[in-house]
C-alpha cells in the first residue's frame, strides 16, 4: 500500500481525519485503526527527514531508510478501516462538535475528531548551495546524525546561544568542532570560555561556498578567500510550522512557535490534537510515533465516552 487509489466522497463524515503522514500521523492512525475506528490520513508527501538516507535512534530500526519506514507503516494500515490520500489540506474550521476541513481544490471532508500531524520546517543558513548538502552533510540533529559525523570535522552555524550549545554537544563525537558566525553574530564571553576549553575554534567571516561533490562536503571557504576543512555542518537556525491549520483553530502557541498541547496530545480546541514536532521540543522520530500513539488511545476513548 502506497497511498489509496479508492475514491473518497467529498464531505464524507469519519471518526477521525490526521493531517499529515509521518511517524506520529501513521502510528494515530495505526493504534485507531486497530480501535476499529474509521481513519481517513492525508498526507502532503513532503516529511521533514525527506533527504535522509537514513533514519536513526528508533530501536529495531536504526539505519533503515525513512522512506521505506513510511512505506512499511502504510502497508500496514492496509488491513485496518485507514485510508491514506496524497493530498493537500490547507484549512480547517470547527463547526458545533465536527471539524471541517478543505484541501487545495476546495473539498470539503468532515470529522468528528482532528489530528494534526505535519511537523515543523527546519530553517536553513543563508549559506549558497547548503540546499545539496542537506540531508548528507548538513543536519540539524547530533542526536540524529552525530554518531556517523564521530571524529571528522564539524562545523556549527547557530544563533548566539544554541550555536554554543550545540557546538558543545557535539565535541562528545568529534574534537574537531568549530563554529561559524558567518559574518552575523557574536559569542557571550562566558561561552567563549566553554568552547575555548574545548579548542573550539570560532570563525567569525562570512561564508561564501561550500566546496564538496554529490552532496558530501569537503571544506568552507570565507569571504577573505581563507578557507578550512568541514566534513559536515550542524545548524540551529529555529523552526516554523509546516501549514496553518493549527492557528486557524486559534490553538496557543509556545514562545518557539511549537502548537501548546497537553499530556494526551490534546489543544485547548476540544478534540484537535497534535503530535510530532508541531507540538514538542524532543524531535526525534521515535519520540512522534510514541505520541501518535497515546493520541490515539485518548481519542479512542473520547469518542467511546462521548467526549
Amino acid at each position: 500500500m502506497s497511498y489509496s487509489e479508492e475514491s473518497l466522497k467529498p464531505a464524507c463524515n469519519t471518526d477521525v481525519i490526521i493531517i499529515g503522514g509521518g511517524p506520529s500521523g501513521l502510528s494515530c492512525a495505526l493504534l485507531l485503526g486497530r480501535c476499529r475506528r474509521s481513519v481517513v490520513v492525508f498526507d502532503e508527501g513532503h516529511p521533514r527527514n525527506r533527504r535522509s538516507k537514513f533514519m536513526n535512534g528508533f530501536i529495531s530500526r536504526d539505519g533503515y531508510s525513512p522512506q521505506h519506514f513510511l512505506e512499511d507503516a502504510r502497508n500496514e494500515l492496509a488491513k485496518y478501516n485507514v485510508q491514506v490520500y496524497r493530498k493537500k489540506i490547507v484549512r480547517a474550521e470547527k463547526i458545533k462538535e465536527d471539524f471541517h476541513v478543505y484541501s487545495e481544490e476546495g473539498t470539503e471532508y468532515i470529522c468528528r475528531k482532528l489530528v494534526l500531524a505535519t511537523g515543523i520546517v527546519d530553517n536553513l543558513p543563508d549559506i549558497p548551495g547548503i540546499e545539496s548538502f542537506y540531508g548528507t552533510s548538513a543536519f540539524h540533529c547530533p542526536y540524529c546524525d552525530g554518531w556517523e559525523n564521530s571524529d571528522k570535522h564539524i562545523g556549527v552555524i547557530g544563533n548566539v546561544k544554541g550555536g554554543a550549545m550545540l557546538a558543545l554537544n557535539l565535541y562528545n563525537w568529534s574534537s574537531a568542532v568549530c563554529i561559524f558566525l558567518h559574518g552575523k553574530q557574536t559569542i557571550p564571553e562566558k561561552e567563549r570560555k566553554k568552547l575555548a576549553e574545548r579548542n573550539i575554534e570560532i570563525y567569525p567571516q562570512k561564508i561564501t561556498e561550500l566546496h564538496g561533490a554529490d552532496g558530501i562536503l569537503s571544506r568552507v571557504e570565507f569571504e577573505d578567500g581563507s578557507s578550512v576543512p568541514c566534513d559536515s555542518i550542524f545548524f540551529s537556525m529555529g523552526f516554523r510550522q509546516h501549514c496553518e491549520i493549527a492557528r486557524q483553530l486559534n490553538c496557543e502557541f509556545s514562545p518557539k512557535g511549537l502548537v501548546k498541547t497537553n499530556h494526551l496530545q490534546q489543544t485547548k480546541v476540544e478534540g484537535f490534537y497534535v503530535v510530532g514536532d508541531a507540538s514538542r521540543d524532543m524531535q526525534l522520530v521515535i519520540v512522534a510515533a510514541s505520541e501518535g500513539t497515546k493520541a490515539g488511545v485518548a481519542i479512542h476513548t473520547a469518542l467511546m465516552t462521548g467526549k
